[in-house]
């Protein structure tokens, strides 16, 4: 009895790498998949959204004395702040025709902020805070009132944006890793899938059948 249990040690002894293994894979996929996720909504998504709006000059047309106060959408805090919601128009030129936009500094301003037309949005702690914010980004417009835009014509209507920050190139490095890493686990985790057969798992199962069976013996022959 005593030699099938030095053949589970010895077996168990050299099934802790396998086991180490099957473990590293999983973790590997696991991470590469969620990082993978988080990068697609915070660099894939925003790119897409950025696509439609081409290259072109803006003219700065109106800015809407009126500004009403809106909230931060900021669902990670409770205690939101307030900002003062610039309203700003501008004209650019397509096939030598005059149109009118709706101007946003950066996609994030235009996916929150497109039903109430915001230009801007500053979100700090105190409404003061970004009243001064929303005051100094308008003496900037009305002191250049001519500048490269980037319109969205046939996508998004007309609507326009101050900056772009999204390449194909971020977005190709964005996901490279992730798509590498995922690749790297599955293969690691089919092969050794293949070879092993998940045995090393049911190891722990006859390792300990074949104790309670020795001890089981060992008291009989006492």
């Amino acid at each position: 009895m005593a030699l099938p249990i030095r053949r589970l040690i010895r077996a168990h002894g050299n099934s802790t790498f396998r086991r180490a293994a099957y473990i590293f894979c999983a973790t590997l996929l696991t991470c590469s998949l969620l990082t993978g996720i988080i990068i697609f909504y915070l660099v894939v998504v925003p790119y897409l959204h950025e696509h439609g709006f081409e290259e072109s000059t803006c003219h700065l047309a109106r800015i809407e004395p009126y500004t009403p106060v809106l909230k931060c959408e900021n669902r990670c805090s409770r205690e939101r702040s307030f900002f003062p919601c610039l309203q700003v128009s501008v004209i650019f030129q397509r096939n030598n025709t005059n149109f009118s936009a709706t101007l946003y500094d950066t996609i994030e301003t235009h996916e929150h902020y497109r039903t109430y037309g915001c230009v801007t949005h500053f979100c700090q702690k105190r409404l003061e805070e970004n009243t001064f914010a929303i005051h100094v980004f308008r003496w900037r417009l009305i002191r250049q009132p001519v500048f490269r835009c980037f319109v969205a014509f046939a996508v998004h209507g007309n609507e326009a944006l101050m900056y772009k920050y999204h390449r194909p190139s971020s977005v190709t490095y964005g996901m490279f890793l992730p798509s590498l890493c995922c690749f790297v686990a599955v293969l690691s985790l089919l092969a050794l899938w293949y070879f092993d057969r998940c045995r090393v798992w049911r190891l722990e199962e006859e390792t300990a059948f074949g104790l309670v069976e020795s001890q089981t013996f060992n008291r009989v022959s006492i």
